[in-house]
Order: structure tokens, then sequence, then C-alpha cells
């Protein structure tokens, strides 16, 4: 029988299984080659020698940022197997109505259970967040409003084919779209180039989630945007001569 869709926010809303999460985070994967390991600040960190090469680059990375990572692929994942469910629905000809009211009847019940003070996740606010976007899209997208206690309006003059924010896709390597957007904010000292966008990292990485997707359709993961983004990992990349849009002046 297949998961619900909400399946992994149903999961860590139990506190045991939030645990088991949170003690894989420090037992596997890049824990395995953690110098650092500290888990009242719920981070892990070290290094990583590329296979094949001799640069080697460094990780620091919180709990948090790899529950948000969670999160966004549940995501992703609960509206693959939605659009899935309503294609069946439509197929037999059944109403779709009540399907998405129990959809956002859990949705409710788990973002005011995520946003309660005495809730483990309440200092995990992106779990709030993401399920909020959820709703959000599942609202765009369906044009099914929610008339419980958290609704989430659109205005009736709203076009949703002329209006709705369509993501541009990008046809070629992830690393270079953000390679290209990190040379932005940063520049080129050695072209005395300076910045022509004023941006974090953080944000870029939220710009090119919510406005560009994968040449198959699908969404990036913000997280390996966020890392793609950060100075140690371009560092290592340019120091691998990997492939990257160079920025020029030209005078006319």
């Amino acid at each position: 029988m297949p998961n619900h869709p909400l399946q992994f926010f149903k999961d860590i809303d139990d506190v045991y299984l939030f645990n088991n999460l949170k003690e894989e985070f420090y037992t596997t994967g890049l824990a395995r080659d953690a110098d650092l390991i500290d888990r009242d600040k719920e981070v892990i960190g070290g290094f990583v020698l590329f296979v094949g090469d001799e640069n080697v680059t460094t990780f620091y990375i919180s709990f948090a940022e790899h529950l948000q990572g969670k999160l966004i692929n549940a995501t992703r994942q609960a509206l693959n197997l939605i659009d899935n469910d309503i294609m069946g629905m439509a197929r037999e000809g059944r109403e779709a109505a009540i399907y998405f009211k129990s959809i956002y009847n859990l949705l409710n019940h788990l973002m005011a259970k995520f946003k309660s003070l005495e809730h483990h996740l309440c200092k995990y606010p992106v779990a709030y967040q993401e399920l909020f976007n959820l709703k959000t899209e599942l609202v765009n997208r369906y044009r099914i409003q929610d008339d419980s206690l958290i609704p989430i309006t659109v205005p009736e003059s709203q076009n949703i084919e002329k209006n709705s924010i369509i993501k541009l896709k990008w046809l070629g390597n992830t690393n270079i779209l953000t390679t290209l957007f990190y040379d932005l904010i940063m520049g080129d000292k050695k072209q005395n180039i300076s910045p022509l966008i004023e941006a974090s990292p953080k944000e870029i990485a939220r710009f090119l989630y919510e406005n560009f997707c994968e040449k198959d359709g699908s969404t990036f993961l913000l997280n390996t945007l966020e890392t793609n983004l950060k100075p140690s990992k371009q560092s290592a990349k340019r120091a691998k001569g990997a492939i990257s849009i160079e920025l020029k002046y030209h005078k006319d």
C-alpha cells in the first residue's frame, strides 16, 4: 500500500521517529567523515577529499539544514503523490473535493502542532513553513479552497493560467547555474568587476529554487543550491577547473 502523501510530516510529528531522524544525522552519511560532532549545537563538520583529486573541501552542516533538505524532498514527493491521486480520480470520474478536504484537514492539524511552543518541532520553523508552502501550492495548482480555520485565499480575479509564476527551465548543469549567480553577487577581482547583484548566497539559492527548475521540469533541491553557493564549494570547483560562465566587460 503506497504511503500517505504527507507521510514524512506525519512521521516527524512522532517524537520517537523524529529523534531517530536526528540520530541518523549524527551517525550516517557525512557524519562518518566528520571531525566535529556537536550535539548541543546540533552541527557536524569536517573535510572531504574529492575522489581522484587532491582538493579538499570542508563542510559544516547543522541539523536544521539537514532537516530542511528532507522537508523539501517530502514536499516534492507529496505533490507528486497528490497529482497521481487526482489523475486517478479524474479517470474514474470521482469528485476530488472530499479528498482535498482530508488533505487540508491533516495539513492544518500538523501546522497547528508544529507551531505550538510545546511541540518538539517548534524550534525548527522550516517544518511549519514547508507545510504552508505545500498548502499554498495545492490551492494555486488545483483552485480548490480550504474552508477551515487556516485558509489561504486566492483573489477571484487572479487568472491562474496568465498570472501564475512560471519557472524557467535551466538546460545546463546545476553547478553552472549556481556559479553564474555566485559570480554576479561576488564579482571578479581579477577582472576588476564589482558585484552586479546585491544579495546573499542564501537569498540567491531561494531565488533560483522559486524561479528555475531542471530541464525535465522537476524542482531543484534547495539544500543543493545552498551548498553549491558556499564559498568553500565554489573554491573547490574552480580549483578543479569546473565548467563555468565567465563574466567579462567589453568596451563599446
